[in-house]
């Protein structure tokens, strides 16, 4: 089974998956009965930030939102010609700057209006409720594109596998590959699930939090017998119970204002 979910369309534009089968939906140029094909000329929308408030600095200090460019190709492509924006019906509403990408290279365009400080700055920025953004060519054809929901405070919306696969939450890995970040829940609702339970020897805990965690492992009479600080994110972790007296423990985790406990029982 499949499905999809979209917004307002526009006259013939379609919505298709790039890469041709199993990538992510992107607004495009109609290919009715045929391949979608790759993204053409392998340049990308990799990753982006649009609520930056601790995470990267440009060139000026500033934590502004930002948008990676990803070349996916064996050889280097010019941007001249090519164009970012956050408006459908101005596809070609800020020229990148005229230079090429090498082969798997980044470009990081700070997207915070501020086009008169040097560097690459973009004339939009991102809207941390949640928007469009298309790379679009001089004739206005769209090479990439997507629509993306409300965004979280510094965490990055970028591709897993990096270059080719879907879009979503991943901690930031700015200006490099996406394949060592760590996914971030979409759901705001912090779970904890630890097994097995009872449990003998070792405990398997996996934690799912957009915010940094603080697990905790008490006895029966709240003594803190193990206590770890996590990063955002879907985490599994194991805590060893092999030296523990048969009996009643809770593991607890705490993040921001949530809290989380399960009982644990040992043999």
């Amino acid at each position: 089974m499949d499905y999809v979910h979209f917004t307002n369309s526009q006259p013939d534009i379609s919505i298709a998956r790039n890469f041709d089968g199993n990538g992510a939906f992107s607004f495009t140029d109609p290919t009715f009965g045929a391949s979608n094909g790759l993204h053409q000329n392998g340049l990308v929308l990799n990753e982006w930030m649009a609520n930056n408030t601790a995470t990267e600095t440009d060139e000026y200090g500033e934590f502004n939102d930002w948008i990676e460019l990803y070349n996916t190709s064996e050889s280097p492509i010019a941007l001249s010609g090519l164009f970012l924006s956050d408006d459908l019906s101005d596809l070609n509403k800020w020229a990148l700057p005229d230079m090429f990408i090498q082969p798997d290279d980044y470009l990081i365009v700070w997207a915070d209006s501020e086009t008169s400080q040097s560097g690459v700055h973009s004339n939009f920025k991102l809207n941390a409720t949640g928007e469009q953004l298309f790379l679009s060519d001089a004739g206005s054809t769209i090479l990439d594109s997507l629509t993306f929901p409300q965004q979280l405070d510094d965490v990055s919306y970028a591709r897993k596998p990096n270059g080719t696969g879907s879009f979503t939450f991943l901690s930031a890995t700015f200006n490099t590959s996406n394949d060592s970040a760590t996914i971030i829940p979409k759901k705001a609702s912090l779970v904890l699930d630890v097994h097995p339970n009872p449990v003998n020897e070792t405990l398997f805990i996996t934690i799912e939090s957009q915010a940094k965690s603080m697990l905790s492992f008490y006895d029966a009479v709240g003594r803190l017998l193990y206590s770890n600080l996590f990063t955002a994110g879907i985490i599994q972790t194991t805590i060893s119970t092999k030296g523990l007296k048969p009996g009643v423990y809770f593991s607890v985790l705490r993040s921001n204002d949530s809290l989380a406990t399960k009982k644990v029982i040992k043999f």
